[in-house]
């Protein structure tokens, strides 16, 4: 078993728009097993076997689309500053245990040469260890 907890969102459409709220759904080989999901929310899956996500902006304003990458504490970082006044990728991977991954989120856009591409829009944690009741 694993624990797949949504760490956080931080995506807003130009400097001085409002940050959206996102709420994520999560699908397992196309059937909905967790709907509207929110920062702080925790689920536990087998696996990330056939995992899939939807997400749904509170706020738009700008169209988007999602690109994502799972990270070990020990894969290589991109070297990207958050857009705005929004953390690094390299500072959420910093309190990461090993066993531990991040699933991060891009949906502002997919060219990596932008200042808005940081990978951060939307982060999970997925624990490999979770502690699980007896």
């Amino acid at each position: 078993m694993i624990e797949l907890m949504y760490l956080l969102s931080d995506f807003q459409c130009g400097a001085s728009a409002p940050k959206a709220i996102i709420s994520a759904d999560i699908y397992r080989h196309g059937t909905l097993i967790a709907n509207n999901l929110s920062v702080g929310d925790k689920v536990m899956l087998q696996d990330m076997d056939g995992v899939t996500f939807s997400y749904n902006l509170q706020y738009g304003g700008c169209e988007v689309s999602p690109l994502s990458k799972t990270l070990s504490k020990t894969d290589p970082i991109p070297n990207l500053p958050g857009a705005y006044s929004q953390a690094s990728l390299q500072d959420h991977l910093n309190g990461l245990k090993h066993y531990e991954q991040l699933y991060a989120v891009e949906i502002g856009t997919h060219n990596e040469n932008s200042s808005y591409y940081d990978l951060q829009d939307i982060v999970f944690i997925i624990n490999n260890n979770p502690l699980l009741p007896d």
